[in-house]
Order: C-alpha cells, then structure tokens, then sequence
C-alpha cells in the first residue's frame, strides 16, 4: 500500500504481526519499511501496556526481535534509515493512539522502557558490532554529509540499547565518546545518557563550562537536563530557574527548560502532581510580563480529558 508515496494519511489495514516483520525486514521502499516497523512496534507496546495495566508478564514477542536483527545485518540498507526504523514509537505518539481517559502514563513508560531492554539484551551482540562498525568519523575532522551523518545516527541508536539493556556494563562508552568531544552530535547523544545516572551534576558542570559562551548550546543543554530520566528531574529543574545561564524573560530559555520538562511525559505527569503544580506556578508568572509565552504553555494542561481519571483532577 502506498509505495513510492508517502504521506499525511492513517492506514487502517489488518496486517498480521509476521507480515508486518516480513516487509519491515524485506520492503524496498524504504518509508514503507520503516512505517511497518512503526506499526510492529505499535502493537508490542500496547500489548506490554495492557499487561502491565493487569499485572501480567509480558515479554517483547520473537517477530519484533527478529525483524529488528534483519535491520542490523542489512549491509545494503541507509545507515540513517537504519536508525529511523530501529527506533521504537515515543511515549508521546504512543499516548496519542489511545481514546480519550485511556492515557495511562505509567503503563506507557514502563512498556517502552521494558521493551528497549529486552531488545538491547535479545540482540546485545549485534547492536555492540553496529556501534564498532560505525566509528570511523571519530578518526577524522568533522564534516557534515550524509554518509557520516548516518554513521553517526546508527552509532547511537546502537548505543542507546546498550545502555538500555545494560547500563552498568555500558555507560563507559557513553563517557568515553562525551570525553572525546568529537561533534555536537556525539556529545549531546553521551551527555543524555550520563545524565540519566549518577554522577550527573558533574558531566552538566563540565559541559557548561565548556560551552557556556554559546547560547544556543546552553539553551540544549537546559532541554538535555529538562528531559533526563531520573527520580530528581524536578529538582534539576527547579535549580536551573536560578542559574545565571537562565533568563526567566528570554523565550527560548523558557521553551529550552519549562517547555522541554513539560514534554519529559514521565516527570511531567509525576502522580503527585508536582509537575502541574510547577508549570502552573511558571504560566502565572511569566503571564505577567510575556502572556503570549504563558499562553504557549497552557496548552500542556490543556487536555485532561485525555488521561485516566486520577490525573485528570490533578490537572484541573
């Protein structure tokens, strides 16, 4: 269906979860490959949410893993197309498929963060040769072309389930490609991944200290601490509000920091309630001067009606 075209449309089809792995594996278009292992991944992931909602166990099934090994054996395939496929849908698409008061955060974060592990760790050995085979750019000057530009893609893809399936054993790599400061890209991909663990205040000093005259690479620096993963987010946050890299009045620093946790669907969506009550705190004061900017940020409370009842009230 739709090959050779691509565009805004839903299909709506009945594929079985082995036709779908059979064109993610096998398709020669190439946004037909990568759309069917979209829907694949769709399907795994409401499977693992449903059980997790039931107090089931769930494991990720052998169609996704074995797709997924295709992918990475395929010598023939565009490195960053390679990478676009063998990314699993977000949080936040994956959120968007579900009718209204059936957005379950929790179920939706736990499937995606379950599945990327048992992915990394089904396919440990592949994902490790992927992110070897694809250093070559840390050797030479940085340049911009599509060739190492997918190298680079793929790389930390691969790097991103490593982690996932084993941080401890893998995090190293993650510091010692920050350490090296090849390219922005290889950085910031490192500098998620650290920010995640322990040690994390460390690598955001030694990172602004690095870059602190340039605004546009401060401004991702707040969004990298803004969407990390760890129980402390908030806090993080709250303490960047006084930095002096941060103008509460200067738009993008505000998108960069507020907007970015607002999007950070775990922490955000915290069942106490604490990420509500700290982007509603931050509307009304930026309302007083900017009420364009607060108004851009209502729209991130503006859909309770979406989620299941306990955060619908917190919201409101």
């Amino acid at each position: 269906l739709f090959r050779n075209w691509s565009g805004p449309v839903k299909v709506n089809y009945p594929y079985t979860r082995d036709q779908l792995a059979f064109l993610m594996a096998n398709d020669n278009d190439g946004f037909n490959r990568c759309d069917a292992g979209q829907t694949l991944g769709v399907s795994v992931l409401k499977d693992l949410v449903s059980a997790y909602q039931s107090g089931q166990s769930e494991s990720v099934p052998p169609e996704l893993i074995d797709a997924f090994k295709g992918i990475l054996s395929d010598s023939n395939m565009d490195s960053a197309l390679k990478a676009r496929t063998l990314a699993l849908p977000s949080s936040t698409y994956l959120s968007e498929l579900y009718p209204d008061g059936e957005v379950d955060v929790d179920a939706i974060v736990s499937a995606r963060k379950q599945a990327r592990k048992e992915i990394g760790q089904a396919l440990e050995a592949e994902f490790k040769q992927s992110f070897e085979a694809n250093r070559s750019t840390e050797g030479r000057p940085y340049e911009w072309n599509v060739k190492d530009s997918g190298e680079r893609a793929i790389k930390n893809t691969a790097l991103a389930y490593l982690i996932a399936a084993d941080s401890k054993k893998y995090l190293s790599l993650a510091q010692a490609q920050y350490d090296q400061q090849h390219n922005m890209t290889d950085i910031r991909a490192a500098l998620g991944h650290l920010l995640d663990n322990d040690g994390r205040q460390q690598i955001a000093d030694d990172f602004y200290a690095k870059f602190s005259d340039e605004p546009l690479v401060v401004n991702q620096w707040l969004s990298s601490q803004a969407l990390a993963d760890h129980d402390g987010v908030l806090g993080v946050v709250k303490s960047l509000i006084e930095h002096p890299a941060y103008d509460g009045k200067n738009p993008n620093n505000v998108r960069r920091l507020v907007g970015a946790f607002a999007a950070n669907l775990t922490y955000f969506h915290a069942k106490d309630g604490s990420g509500y009550e700290f982007l509603a705190e931050q509307i009304i004061a930026i309302d007083a001067f900017d009420p364009m900017l607060s108004a851009g940020l209502t729209k991130k409370l503006s859909t309770p009606h979406r989620f299941t009842p306990e955060r619908q009230g917190l919201i409101k």
